[in-house]
This record gives C-alpha cells, structure tokens and sequence, in this order.
C-alpha cells in the first residue's frame, strides 16, 4: 500500500485537489487497475487530503 498525504490551506478549490489526485493516479508507479481510497478533511485552517493506494495482489 502506497500512502499520499498533502496538506491544502482552507481556499483550495475542488479543482485544485481533484487536479493532485489526477497527478498521483497518472504517475508511473500507480497501476490502473490499483483500488484507491480518498478522504478528505477540512479544519478552521486546513485541508487535509490523504489518498491510499493498494496494490493488486495476484493470487
């Protein structure tokens, strides 16, 4: 599992998040086919993005 976190100030657009998370899934060392977890947290100050990749397990 590969974990991503970034810190936004509290102005970021959905734009801007969803533009770094599209960055993270075109990067070579993300598989397509990898299952991913976003979340998302707000504060008074803050944005909080954490993306989780897990990795295809062949069986």
């Amino acid at each position: 599992m590969k974990v991503y976190k970034k810190t936004f100030d509290f102005y970021v657009t959905d734009a801007e998040v969803d533009n770094y998370v599209h960055t993270i899934l075109q990067s070579p060392e993300v598989d397509p086919e990898d299952e991913i977890d976003v979340s998302l947290d707000r504060d008074d100050y803050n944005t909080y993005l954490t993306l989780k990749v897990f990795d295809r397990q062949l069986h």
